[in-house]
This record gives structure tokens, C-alpha cells and sequence, in this order.
């Protein structure tokens, strides 16, 4: 009887051996899954009227190519492990609605779909020589227990003869380790 329980005893400690090993070449193969080196990779695209420009964005974050983040934007990029998002959309530019009247609609579309909206920031700047406006905004999305704070970028391009609008969000309380990754995408974009 004590012969059995002895090659019970070592029969157990080679099988939990063998999963510590496991586990622990799985945890290296995830980590070494998430190295990523920071570095900015180019994306070239078109408006709907055949513009051509590009944006780049760290190497953490790939194409969503479902077409998930938004109906209508050709460049989406994401990283759902790090809840990391980014669209660019484009519109004809028209004599009826001016680039400021532009970006104070679609900043007020957002405002309407947040819970306790919060503005950040709303600043004019220059991208790729164009005038541009960076606007920030925090608010609560999500329904009953499943809601979140999340924080928002967005960022209207003036370009020649389309307005874009590059959009970035992450959660809000992982806002300040990505605002460095936000600006060097917006700064990025460049009309051809």
C-alpha cells in the first residue's frame, strides 16, 4: 500500500510539473506577444472623391477590416486588447457648411451619444500645414451595470477640397498613457 502511494505522489508531481511548464511557456509566448516597439507604420487611403492621404499609427494597433469601429470610415484601427480605437472619415467640402460649422456638428453628434459629457479640450492646431481643431471630451457610454468612462479625440483636418475627421478613444482612465500615441497619429496624417 505504501508503494502505491508513493508512485500516486510522483505520478502527481510530474503531471503538475508538466503544467507549471505549460503555463509558464504560455505567459512567455503572451508576453512576448505584447512587446511592441512603439513605432509609427504608414496607411495610405482615399476620400470618396478620390483624395489621397495617409496616417500612421503604432504598431500595437491593426487594421479592423470588419468595418465594427464605424459604417462608414475607411481607415479603422484598434487594439481590442488595450481598448485603443481610431477612424478617419472624410467629407466633400461644400459652400454651404463652413470647416467650423463642420466640426461643431459632428462634435455635437458625439455630445449627444455620452452620458455626463466633459470637454477636455478644444484647441486650434496645425497638421501636415492645414488648419486644424483637436477637441476632447470624456463622457459615460454603456447600458445599466456594463458602463464606462471613456475619453475622446477628435481631431477636423482641413484638407483641399474634403474635411476629415480623424476620431480617437480609449478608456478614460488610460487616458494619459495613450495622449502621446494620439498626438503623434493626428500629427501623422499627411493630404497628398
Amino acid at each position: 500500500m505504501k508503494n502505491v502511494l508513493v508512485n500516486f505522489n510522483i505520478q502527481n508531481m510530474v503531471f503538475d510539473r508538466k503544467k507549471f511548464l505549460g503555463g509558464l511557456l504560455f505567459a512567455l509566448v503572451c508576453w512576448a506577444g505584447c512587446d511592441y516597439s512603439g513605432e509609427l507604420s504608414e496607411v495610405q487611403s482615399t476620400t470618396t472623391n478620390g483624395q489621397a492621404y495617409s496616417i500612421s499609427y503604432p504598431d500595437y494597433m491593426t487594421a479592423e477590416k470588419a468595418g465594427k469601429l464605424s459604417p462608414t470610415a475607411k481607415v479603422q484601427y484598434c487594439n481590442y486588447f488595450r481598448n485603443v480605437y481610431s477612424v478617419v472619415t472624410d467629407t466633400i467640402k461644400t459652400d454651404s457648411t463652413s470647416f467650423g460649422q463642420y466640426a461643431q456638428q459632428q462634435t455635437k453628434q458625439l455630445i449627444s451619444l455620452l452620458q455626463r459629457p466633459q470637454k477636455i479640450d478644444s484647441t486650434l492646431v496645425q497638421i501636415d500645414g492645414k488648419k486644424a481643431i483637436k477637441v476632447a471630451y470624456t463622457g459615460t457610454v454603456g447600458k445599466e451595470q456594463l458602463t464606462e468612462r471613456i475619453y475622446y479625440q477628435l481631431i477636423f483636418v482641413e484638407g483641399k477640397k474634403n474635411s476629415y475627421l480623424i476620431t480617437l478613444w480609449t478608456w478614460d482612465k488610460w487616458r494619459q498613457k495613450y495622449l502621446t500615441d494620439f498626438d503623434r497619429i493626428s500629427q501623422s496624417f499627411k493630404e497628398r
